[in-house]
């Protein structure tokens, strides 16, 4: 204040202030293949640690929602980008397992599975207030599964008591060369917790790719007849030629039957795993077809 005089070297004390980590909690998520083939199954493994050197989180509750057509966003905004998109079905083959973070110790907690429609189910703990839909009885038909850990995660010094490993595996059957899977999880602990509500916790997300074949040849008039593509001599077949790949059982492949470019170029695309034979009908070589009066060399 005015006119008080202060000797500060009476007036002044060291403080030292001790800054720790209160919690760092990190989610992967990851699988066995990121390209497969039709109808294989996918092996998906979710990591959860606590990195703090000082504070145990207390008991997490994990949320995977399978992949869906559709998946692009939900009320949870784990949103996923490019979104799923497959044809035939997507289920669980078997129960999860749960494991501490050595991935060999196993740990304990209870599986919750759904069957209700997979954009409908709370994948934010927050909005889950629905116990109805979620059944301790382990279904194929499930859409998701929820996790509720019994015990908390004990510090980075703790070793594999510090973290949780769920595997699982899907089972995708008539799906198609294209197609695509995406998915996230989500986690939740009351060491998270404020103001009356979870914070969301979300995983990175991973993408599962279905990968076809291709085949393809050249048709062309070998003019010089010696059983090779000749460049300046030889002659490729005219625009439209029609070709049919078929199955080693006789059936027609997807999308087996194509034509001819100007380049006499021919290709069928995402073919599944197989052995496949390629011919030209007889039509082509009937009167009026394009290949009329030529005959096929082997």
């Amino acid at each position: 204040a005015d006119g008080i005089v202060v000797n500060a070297q009476f007036h002044n004390d060291d403080h030292t202030v001790v800054v720790s980590q209160p919690g760092s909690l990190q989610l992967k998520k990851s699988v066995d293949h990121v390209l497969d083939l039709q109808d294989k199954d996918q092996v998906y493994t979710l990591q959860v640690r606590n990195f703090s050197e000082t504070l145990r989180v207390q008991s997490p509750t994990i949320i995977d929602v399978l992949p869906y057509n559709g998946d692009a966003t939900n009320a949870a905004l784990v949103n996923r980008n490019p979104a799923s998109k497959h044809t035939g079905s997507n289920k669980l083959d078997a129960a999860p397992t749960v494991f501490q973070f050595n991935g060999t110790t196993p740990a304990t907690g209870t599986f919750y599975y759904t069957t209700v429609a997979p954009a409908s189910v709370p994948q934010d703990l927050n909005a889950d207030t629905d116990p109805s839909i979620w059944s301790t009885t382990f279904t194929p038909n499930a859409t998701a599964f929820k996790f509720v850990a019994d015990k908390p995660l004990g510090t980075i010094n703790d070793g594999p008591a510090s973290g949780l490993v769920i595997k699982f595996k899907t089972d995708q059957s008539g799906n198609a060369a294209g197609d695509l899977y995406a998915n996230r999880f989500t986690a939740f602990s009351k060491t998270f917790f404020n103001q009356e509500k979870y914070q969301i916790l979300t995983s990175n997300q991973v993408l599962v790719r279905v990968i076809g074949f291709s085949l393809g040849d050249l048709v062309w008039f070998d003019k010089d007849n010696d059983g090779k593509f000749t460049p300046g001599v030889d002659q490729a077949a005219p625009e439209g030629v029609q070709v049919e790949v078929h199955k080693a059982d006789g059936s027609l492949a997807p999308g087996g039957k194509v034509t001819t470019n100007k380049d006499g170029r021919w290709v069928v695309n995402d073919l599944p795993e197989g052995d496949y034979y390629a011919v030209i009908p007889a039509s082509q070589f009937a009167p009026g077809g394009p290949l009329e009066g030529y005959v096929v060399q082997t």
